[in-house]
This record gives structure tokens, sequence and C-alpha cells, in this order.
């Protein structure tokens, strides 16, 4: 018995023993320890561990591949592309490495870094295997979005929120391209489910915008009470400056002229901390032009041109263009320019002409080159003096508004109440929604990108 006690314990003692080294084993390999810090959000420890790992096996795909995932987390879209590439060329039988998987991970990072041709070919790949591909009918959008195909965009988008009716960020993006579109009320319906599924200030925004755009002051200015009025409220500081800019222009459109000087006041002051930057002009498709190209009426016809072939290609039609229209003639103005113009006009709104003369006079000494603004200020004068000419004469006559059609003005004719009202027209524009919100970007605009294939001969 005392034999079969003894070697009962040394069985019990080296099995002990087994588990104890194979434990151990399980703590110390640094590829499992890298996934543990992976899920646990802890990217930086993990890429450490999985350096360890390469060191020791530098072919080990499923590293290469936790490393990748790790780089996307962390931003470095750059390296996470190379070693999401190197995975899709060295694949192998029997690796563990899912093919497809990996080309999913890989349009994130090709859409951060903006490589378009590349990011196009891979979507339309991807929806070759699988047709229904969520994270490739995503992206595609997005570019269609960036190229301003936003009737394609749109379609690619419902036929995705029709398969998964649970994808905030694809009701969001829906929800911007219809904003483009003019279609203000699918627009809402698209912001109010990506609210449902989960609330944000940018959600918030945006759909309060959409109210906006669609006649809807009062829906808007009730949307955008939830929004804190804190710059730390939002991710950046344009995203900020929007959301006080809309507060103002609703209450602008409700006549509540006094809150929006107060509120524009405070978007021109800090806007005017910063140094002046050229503002960039948008032809009418919203796409950006560069400033040296501002002038050149062939640049609109170009691009044009280039979105037709593309368009050709897929059975779309794409609209001619229009020459593109400024602020009568206020074009290529400084950012704090155009926040000085939406106070003085807030200003003239409100009956408060001496302020508006003062701040039209600091706008001019800012850009003196822009010869609008001189005519602007001229005709503020004209209606200072014709206000206080009615005041001392006929002060029973004197209405409320500052803006009336009273003044023609030489040159071109253009009256006070013209510079006004078109720059009411065109205070907020949809296509800021895709600049606050990061849906669109100098490189993305370029439709030439998605071309580039057919010029290489491929």
């Amino acid at each position: 018995m005392y034999v079969l006690i003894g070697a009962g314990s040394v069985v019990i003692a080296a099995l002990l023993v087994f588990f104890m080294v194979l434990s151990l084993k399980r703590r110390i390999n640094p590829l499992k320890r890298a996934a543990k810090q992976y899920d646990r959000g802890r990217f930086e420890k993990a890429m450490l561990l999985i350096a360890v790992e390469l060191d020791k096996n530098p072919d080990n795909r499923v590293a290469l591949l936790l490393r990748a995932d790790n780089e996307v987390s962390l931003g470095r879209y750059d390296d996470a592309v190379r070693d999401y590439q190197f995975l899709i060329q060295v694949k192998k039988t029997g690796d563990g490495i899912d093919i497809l998987q990996v080309k999913k991970r890989l349009l994130r990072p090709l859409y951060n870094i903006e490589s378009l041709l590349e990011l196009y070919t891979l979507c339309t790949e991807i929806l070759k295997e699988e047709a229904a591909c969520p994270e490739a009918q995503y992206y595609l959008s997005l570019l269609y979005i960036g190229q301003a195909y936003y009737d394609v965009a749109s379609e690619t988008l419902s036929s995705l929120v029709h398969n998964r009716p649970n994808m905030r960020e694809a009701f969001f993006a829906r929800g911007l391209s219809d904003v483009q579109r003019g279609r203000y009320a699918e627009a809402i319906s698209s912001f109010d489910r990506c609210l449902e599924i989960s609330t944000d200030n940018l959600g918030i925004l945006c759909q309060a915008a959409s109210h906006y755009f669609n006649g809807e002051y009062s829906a808007c200015s009730d949307r955008l009470r939830k929004v804190p009025q804190r710059l730390e409220a939002f991710s950046d500081r344009k995203q900020y400056l929007f959301s006080l800019r809309l507060r103002a222009f609703c209450y602008y459109r409700m006549g509540r002229f006094d809150r929006a000087v107060h509120l524009l006041q405070l978007v021109c002051n800090m806007v005017t901390q910063k140094k002046p930057s050229k503002a960039v002009l948008y032809n009418n498709s919203g796409m950006v032009q560069k400033e040296e190209e501002a002038g050149k009426s062939s640049s609109l016809f170009d691009e044009y041109y280039r979105l037709l072939e593309v368009a050709a290609e897929q059975g779309k039609n794409v609209p001619p263009p229009r020459k593109p229209s400024g602020i009568l003639d206020l074009k290529g103005l400084y950012r704090s320019t155009e926040a000085g113009l939406d106070l003085c006009f807030a200003m003239l709104r409100e009956g408060t002409l001496e302020q508006a003369r003062d701040l039209m006079a600091d706008l001019r000494k800012q850009q003196p080159e822009v010869l609008g603004l001189k005519r602007l200020a001229q005709l503020i004068d004209e209606e200072r003096e014709r206000t206080i000419s009615m005041r001392r004469e006929a002060p029973h006559m004197l209405r409320s508004s500052s803006t009336e059609r009273v003044i023609r003005g030489k040159g071109k004719g253009y009256k006070l109440w013209e510079y006004v009202e078109e720059w009411e027209r065109r205070a907020v524009r949809p296509y800021e929604l895709l600049i606050i919100t990061g849906f669109t970007s100098r490189k993305m605009l370029s439709p030439g990108i998605l071309l580039s294939k057919r010029r290489y001969g491929h």
C-alpha cells in the first residue's frame, strides 16, 4: 500500500510539474501575450511582444497579421498597408491566414492614406468574391462620396443598410450623401436611425444641419440644444465652429438677430485668433479648386469631362457644369473675412449700422484687394446716411429692416439687399458637412485618380 501511495505521489508531482511548465511556457509565449495585450487595447505593449516573436520567427505570418492590426489601431496606416500587402503576396497553403479577411482589413488603412486607385481596385476585387461584403461596399461608397458621385454612393449604402440594419457608419455615410443630393428628408431619416443605434455630438450636429437645409429651423434649433456648447465636446475645432455658425443662423432665420450676432461675434473672435489663411474655392460639384487654378475657366470643365468619362463606364450621367458662382463679386476671402461678413450681415439685419460699418472697415484692411468689400462698404455707408436722414425728416416712415431694396449701386448695380440675401443662401452649405466629418480631402476630390489605370494602359 505504501508503495502504491508513493507511486501515486510521484505521478501527481510529475503532472503538477508538467502543468506548471506548460503554464509557464504559455505565459512566456510572446505572441499569445501580444494577442492578450491587443484584446485589452494595449497596442504599444503588444507591438513590443510581437517584435520579440518576429525576431525569433521572422516568417510567422500570424504575428505579421497581428502587427498589422496593431498598426491600424495605432494609426500607423502606411506600415499596416505594407504588412497586409506582404501577407497577401506570400500566402502559403495551411499558414492559417484567410486572405479574403486580410484584404478586408486592408481597406481601412488604404482609405486613410488616400490610396484611392488601389482602394477602388481592392473593393471591386473583394465584391467579386463576396457580392454583399459590407466592408467593401462601405469603403466603395466613401470613394463615391469623395468623387462627388452622391447618387451612386447613396444606392450602394442603401443596399448595405438593407443587409446590415445596425451598421451605424453606413447610415451616417448615407445621410451625408443624401444631404449633398438635396434629399434632406431622406438624410434626416438616415441620421435618426444612426442616432438610434448610437448617439454622439457629431451625429446630432449633422442631423440638425439636415433640418436646417430642409428649412426646418425650429427643429434644427431643438436638436442643437442637445449638443454642448463647448469646444471639448467635439473632436476638432472645425466641428465646434460649424456648430456655432449653425446655431447662429438658426436664430438668424427665426428673426432673433441679437442672438445670432452674439454667436457670430464668438466665431469671428475664434477665427481671427489664428493667422489668416486663404480660403479655397469650390466648383458646382463641390470639388476644391487650387488657388492657382481658381481663376482659370477651363479647370471646371476639365473636371467635368473626367467625371463624365468615369460615369460613362458605369452607365451614369453627370450634369454639365455651370460657372462657379461667388457672393456677387466677393471671392477668395480669408476665413476670418468670411466670419466677419457673417457678423456684418447679422448686424445689418439687427439694425446696428454703426457697428456694421466699423466692422466692414476692418475687413477691408484685411483684404484690400477684394473690390467687392469696397463696394459693400459704400452701400453700408449709403444705408446709414439714408437711415439718419429718414430719422431726421420722416421718423414715422422709418422701417426696422436695414436691407430693403432702396439702394441702387454703381458699377454692376448690386444692392445691399442682394449681397445680404445671397450670403444668407450660401451661409451654411451642405458641402461643409463633408469637410467637418473628414469625408473628403483635396486628393479625394480629384476624379483623375480613378482614371489613372486607363492612362497607364491597365
